[in-house]
C-alpha cells in the first residue's frame, strides 16, 4: 500500500497546480469546512469530509438519513451539486463523475457512474466505469469488469510519518492514465477489459467499441479489440486502424530507442506479427514503413531531419 500512497502524493502534487484554489479545507471538532487564503472561514465546519479544491470546486460529504452522501461546492461556498449521491469524483473541464452504488473502505462495488456538469445537470447514461472529461470527451464502459474501481485518496501523516487520516483526491492529473482508477500497487497489471467507447459532453457515443483503451497523448489514444491494436483521435475516428499486434503506449509494449521530435511530428510506432516496427503520424500517414530495428534505421531508409529527437 505504500507504493499506492506515494503514487497519490505525486498525483496530488501534480493536480494542485492545475486550477485555482480559492478555498482550503480545515477541521474543527471532527468536522470539515473551508477557509480562504486570508484564513477567513467561508464554509462552516459542518461536513464529514471536504476535499482540496480544483478549479474552484470541492467535494463534501455529510451523513443524511443514516447514509453518507456527497455533493460539490463552489469557491463561494455555495452548493452546486446537492448532497444526494454516493460519491463524486474526477472533476475536470467543468464536469464530474457521479457514482450510485455500494462502497467499501477502498473501492466501489456493483454501482454505476454518470457524467454531470457542475451546474448539477446529468448529461450521460449510467455506466460501469467512466473516465474524466479530457479535451471534451470521456471514456465510458457499459460492461461489468472483473477489477474494482478504487477510491482515490491521499493519506494525512504527522511529522513522524504516522497516518492520521486521509483526503479525497477530487482532481485529475494532466497526464491521466487508466491505471490511476484501478491499480493499487504499482507492480500490478489489472485487467480492466470491458466495452469501452468515447462519449462527448452531451453524453453522445462518438466512437466504436473496444475491449481496452488508453489515455489521449498528443491527440491520440491507443485502443484494442480482439487482441489487435490501433489509435483513435478525440473525434472517435480510427486514425490508425485496429489491426496491429502491438502499439506504442499499450500495456506490455516494449520500449524503443528510436524516437522522433514531438515538436514537429506526433509519431507512434506499431508492430506487425513479424515483430517489425513502423512509425505513423497523427493523420495516419506512414512515416517509416515496417522494418526490423534495434533502435537504429537500416541504411537506405530516408527520413526527414526534422523528425529526429536530439
Amino acid at each position: 500500500m505504500r507504493k499506492f500512497y506515494l503514487l497519490l502524493l505525486f498525483l496530488l502534487g501534480t493536480v494542485l497546480s492545475a486550477g485555482a484554489q480559492h478555498l482550503y479545507p480545515f477541521s474543527s471538532n471532527g468536522k470539515w469546512g473551508y477557509k480562504n487564503v486570508d484564513d477567513k472561514v467561508v464554509v462552516d465546519a459542518i461536513y464529514n469530509s471536504a476535499s482540496r479544491t480544483i478549479d474552484g470546486y470541492g467535494i463534501v460529504s455529510k451523513t443524511i438519513g443514516g447514509k453518507v452522501k456527497y455533493g460539490v461546492i463552489d469557491e463561494k461556498g455555495a452548493i452546486v451539486i446537492d448532497l444526494l449521491y454516493d460519491y463524486i469524483d474526477l472533476c475536470n473541464e467543468g464536469y464530474v463523475a457521479v457514482y450510485s452504488g455500494a462502497m467499501d473502505e477502498l473501492s466501489f462495488t456493483h454501482g454505476k457512474w454518470s457524467l454531470y456538469s457542475l451546474d448539477g445537470t446529468k448529461v450521460s447514461e449510467d455506466y460501469y466505469a467512466l473516465g474524466p472529461v479530457i479535451n471534451g470527451v470521456a471514456w465510458a464502459n457499459s460492461q461489468q469488469m472483473s477489477v474494482k474501481r478504487r477510491i482515490r485518496r491521499m493519506p494525512i501523516v504527522d511529522k513522524k510519518g504516522k497516518e492520521q487520516g486521509f483526503e479525497r483526491v477530487f482532481a485529475v492529473s494532466k497526464k491521466f492514465k487508466m491505471n490511476e482508477l484501478f491499480q493499487v500497487e504499482l507492480d500490478q497489471d489489472p485487467d480492466y477489459s470491458g466495452n469501452w467507447f468515447l462519449i462527448n459532453t452531451q453524453g453522445e457515443k462518438i466512437s466504436n467499441e473496444y475491449d481496452k483503451v488508453g489515455a489521449f497523448v498528443g491527440g491520440l489514444a491507443w485502443v484494442s479489440r480482439n487482441g489487435k491494436y490501433g489509435f483513435i483521435n478525440i473525434k472517435g475516428e480510427e486514425v490508425i486502424p485496429v489491426k496491429y499486434k502491438m502499439v506504442e503506449g499499450a500495456p506490455k509494449a516494449p520500449a524503443t530507442a528510436l524516437r522522433f521530435n514531438s515538436e514537429n511530428l506526433q509519431v507512434r510506432w506499431v508492430a506487425n506479427h513479424a515483430g517489425e516496427l513502423a512509425w505513423i503520424d497523427e493523420n495516419g500517414k506512414i512515416v517509416v514503413d515496417f522494418t526490423s530495428t534495434n533502435g537504429k534505421l537500416p541504411i537506405g531508409r530516408k527520413v526527414s531531419e526534422k523528425m529526429w529527437d536530439f
